[in-house]
């Protein structure tokens, strides 16, 4: 980016966030692709800025069905967790997205429902599995950033 490498991508890794710095600026972005099975042409790439309000809601809902995923089927923590998402997910409303004020001040809403409701379940006696997997490998360094590297 502008002459400075960034980070690698590929099929698995296929995003580059931009600095928040950037906003405004004219940015020469230069790709080395390479494919050693085939000839591929790059079709195309998308900019985006990513609302951090909808990011984060996403995330709160998604860790919290993750949750009562891992509760035993019909359990009473399962049936709560459902419930508070549930009550957050009716909060928001997608009637809003245009008036981004509304839509982020119905996101807030939700986000608090969650928090609240998740909030009994704190240093509630362990009813999950834990599983504690690790691997290694040299090509996990090219899911880093290149500021990550050290380099």
């Amino acid at each position: 980016m502008n002459g400075d490498p960034v980070q690698g991508l590929d099929p698995n890794r296929w995003e580059v966030i931009l600095p928040e710095d950037c906003a405004g600026e004219k940015l020469k972005i230069d790709i080395q692709a390479y494919s050693r099975h085939r000839v591929e042409k790059f079709s195309q790439a998308f900019i985006a800025v990513r609302d951090q309000i909808v990011w984060s809601t996403y995330w709160d809902l998604r860790v919290a069905i993750e949750a009562a995923e891992e509760q035993p089927e019909g359990s009473h923590a399962r049936l709560q967790i459902i419930e508070i998402v549930d009550r957050a997910l009716r909060e928001i409303d997608l009637n809003q997205v245009d008036d981004l004020d509304l839509y982020h001040s119905s996101l807030e809403k939700a986000r608090g429902i969650l928090r609240r409701g998740m909030r009994k379940f704190r240093g509630a006696a362990a009813s999950g599995r834990l599983s504690v997997v690790s691997h290694s490998h040299l090509d996990l360094a090219w899911t880093w950033r290149l500021r990550d590297t050290g380099l």
